[in-house]
């Protein structure tokens, strides 16, 4: 005995710390010389709620002024799980030390992801048997898909999801357990509990939880619905009422108090009225069969019952709908959600199905995040359903069954599934090793290889399954590798991306004038900077400077989305006018190849700003640049350019009509390259030119460092040199140019 309880100690102890070791693989990617690297964009904007929660404890972030500039919104997450995070960090702040606190930040998610595991281990312990419990929590700890959102850095909402949803799997398969089994009254309310403060506690995380949620409400009605004893129904039935109501009780203060200008009132895609009506119209329901089904001949009788229950049913969702219409108009959102068929989310890759790579179909992700045994899994799902028909006390078997189905549907749909997905994943495929194992030694194959040779084909079948994932850990395996031989690591593409972020917005905190309202929503901050959708909570965090667009795509604003994928593809005239309308008085820009010039017009923004010395730019000036490599030199591509969007000060002179005038202003960029601006124009009929200079040669701002003065010159030779002041570059100012 005292073995057995050392062992069923050391493994969910050596399963806890695996799955935390797997998941602190990347951290040389996370930790740089002079910050921390949060990975995912969405990471940053946590860290800003969090950071706000900090500095005005006890307040919670709601209408933001840094997001959708100028309007401002609100973030669609709730609020609550940065709340958590800054309630746990709040100890060790230190306003003057900030990097104190993201360091404790990153590990967050490796230690949600590892208690994940260890929640998994228990349910499978308590319903599997003990072999497919350990199984179970070494698959879980090795599939990338759980991996990728729990690992160092990656602060999002997704990894807690993950375990809350496991939590309300184990303690929902427990309470139809007891159910089931007739354990005693306070076991069952005690379980009740736990299930009420699950199932408002995802959705208080994510919104988007609500098909876990609605996983386990119809597992609950078809559990009452089976059971063939009048009384064991009505338990079954009072007892739901009571967890739904207590899950009405502890989210109606949170959801009643949210409002939305892009969502309707009752849209389950945010939190809003809709989770209170769902818990209190599910515990009204029950409630309402339960005093139904007390009169002997309601109550009697399967067929009797279902119909009740159907028609209660009936008469609480055409009540609500009468008093509450709006109720439309959220099915509305929730189906625009799921189909994700706007232009935002089509460019989102967690909003992708499972099985779509770039323009075509293909497994390469779906075996990466989930191994090969994804081909495996309806087969193996039917032999867990085969295995499980008939029978007393499988409540909670059809439960996992049902559970694992429906998110392995929504996987195919939509890949940020497979965050949950794999915790069934992982057991049913623990469960299949199982299993087969046993079928094999008793030789009901038509051979027995024997305890050792059963052993090692299931192992063999194990690594083939896996191999796929393995390649999720090659690169952060290497990277140690080389750091004990003294070498520089090596970074994924998107990592090298959000780096190069990072500065740029780094660049912008501590090189432009600062914005109000950072702290304070009430302020309205001076002016926003407007950059890709993707690059948006990175600046809102890391610059802390209003974002035209963000993560948060055309959630927030459609229009301000629409006009930042307008203004990339706008001459520069057409761009500065939404610039001026929009307040941006920064652009960030990602540079393309020359290779994909062609698919923007010659005088598109995207295309001439991505250029060294883009010619003729009038009201854009760069003023910071970010190599393409770490190590390039001076003559490199930049990876990403900042451009400040001035009012350019008019030179006016006289020349010979129809004479070209040309405008010369050599520079250095900040990573040392030599560049030159170029403006050109012409005379007209009466000898007159003008010209809209954007870069001062006195005066300017730091970015890139002008010469002394601007050489204008005409066809025939003439040139004279011009010294442009930044106030008249601000201004907007006329200059007296040469007269040649």
């Amino acid at each position: 005995m005292k073995g057995r309880g050392g062992a069923s100690v050391l493994v969910p102890v050596g399963l806890f710390a695996f799955a935390f070791a797997m998941r602190t693989l990347p951290w040389l990617t996370v930790f740089g010389l002079d910050r921390i690297y949060f990975f995912g964009n969405d990471a940053y904007y946590h860290m800003r709620r969090i950071l706000y929660a900090l500095v005005r404890r006890p307040e919670i972030l709601e209408f933001d002024p840094y997001l959708n500039f100028p309007h401002g919104a609100e973030a669609i997450w709730p609020p609550y799980f940065d709340q958590a995070v800054a309630a746990l960090l709040r100890p060790f702040y230190d306003p003057l030390h900030l990097q104190g606190v993201e360091t404790l930040a990153v590990w967050i998610p490796p230690l949600l992801g590892a208690s994940c595991v260890l929640v998994l281990y228990g349910l499978a312990r308590r319903h599997f048997g003990s072999g497919v419990a350990l199984w179970a929590g070494l698959i879980l700890g090795l599939l990338s898909g759980h991996f990728w959102y729990s690992q160092i850095g990656f602060l999002d909402h997704h990894a807690a999801v993950a375990l809350l949803s496991t939590g309300l799997l184990a303690v929902s398969m427990e309470l139809l357990d007891s159910l089931e089994q007739g354990r005693p009254r306070a076991r069952l309310w005690l379980l009740g509990a736990g299930a009420a403060f699950l199932l408002s506690g995802i959705l208080l995380v994510w919104p988007g939880a609500l098909v876990h949620v609605a996983i386990i409400e119809l597992a609950f009605l078809a559990f009452v619905l089976t059971r063939r004893e009048g009384a064991d129904a009505l338990r079954a039935i009072a007892l739901f009422s009571w967890v739904n109501g207590m899950a009405f009780v502890l989210v109606l203060p949170l959801g009643m108090q949210s409002s939305w200008l892009q969502w309707s009132g009752y849209s389950p895609v945010v939190l809003s009225r809709f989770q209170p009506w769902l818990f209190g119209a599910l515990a009204l329901h029950a409630a309402s069969c339960a005093l139904l089904w007390r009169r002997p001949a309601a109550g009697e009788g399967m067929a009797a019952r279902a119909g009740l229950l159907l028609g209660s049913g009936v008469l609480v969702l055409g009540a609500s709908l009468l008093v509450f219409p709006d109720l439309l108009e959220g099915v509305r959102d929730a189906w625009r959600w799921l189909g994700r068929g706007e232009t935002f989310q089509l460019q989102v890759d967690e909003s992708k199905p499972l099985f779509r790579v770039g323009d075509g179909w293909g497994g390469r992700v779906a075996e990466l995040r989930l191994s090969r045994f994804v081909y495996l899994f309806p087969p193996a799902l039917g032999w867990m359903v085969w295995e499980g028909r008939g029978g007393r006390g499988r409540a909670a078997w059809h439960l996992v069954i049902g559970w694992s189905l429906v998110l392995a549907a929504l996987t195919l749909l939509q890949r940020r599934f497979f965050n949950s997905f794999s915790v069934a994943l992982a057991l049913v495929m623990a469960w299949s090793l199982v299993r087969a194992h046993g079928v094999l030694l008793a030789g009901r194959l038509g051979f027995s290889p024997g305890r050792a040779g059963a052993a090692l084909l299931v192992s063999l079948a194990l690594l083939y399954l896996l191999a796929p994932v393995f390649e999720a850990y090659r690169l952060p395996l290497g990277n140690q590798v080389e750091l004990l031989r003294g070498r520089g690591i090596t970074a994924q593409r998107h990592v090298q991306r959000s780096r190069s972020i990072v500065a740029g917005a780094q660049w912008l905190r501590e090189n432009t004038p600062p914005t109000a309202g950072y702290f304070d929503p009430g302020a309205v901050p001076e002016y926003g900077v407007l950059a890709h959708w993707s690059s948006g909570h990175v600046i809102t965090y890391v610059a802390q400077r209003p974002t035209v667009v963000g993560n948060f795509g055309d959630d927030l604003g459609p229009e301000n989305f629409a006009a930042s994928l307008a203004y990339f593809e706008a001459d520069e005239e057409e761009a500065s006018a939404m610039l001026d309308d929009l307040g941006a008085r920064y652009v960030l820009v990602e540079t393309i190849a020359e290779k994909r010039d062609a698919a923007y017009p010659e005088a598109a923004m995207l295309r001439r700003l991505s250029r060294d010395d883009s010619p003729d730019l009038r009201r854009h000036r760069l003023v910071f640049e970010y190599p393409l490599h770490s190590r390039a030199g001076a003559g490199a591509r930049s990876r990403l350019r900042i451009f400040e969007h001035v009012a350019g000060a008019e030179l006016a002179g006289e020349a010979p009509p129809g004479t070209r005038v040309r405008a010369r202003l050599g520079y250095q960029s900040n990573r040392g390259r030599r560049g030159e601006a170029v403006s050109r124009t012409m005379a007209d009929d009466q000898g007159r030119y003008l010209l809209r200079l954007p870069y001062a040669t006195r005066g300017a701002p730091p970015g890139a460092v002008p010469d002394p003065h601007y050489i204008v010159s005409v066809e025939d030779g003439r040139e004279a040199r011009v010294v442009i002041e930044e106030e008249q570059v601000q201004r907007g100012a006329r200059v007296r140019g040469p007269s040649f």
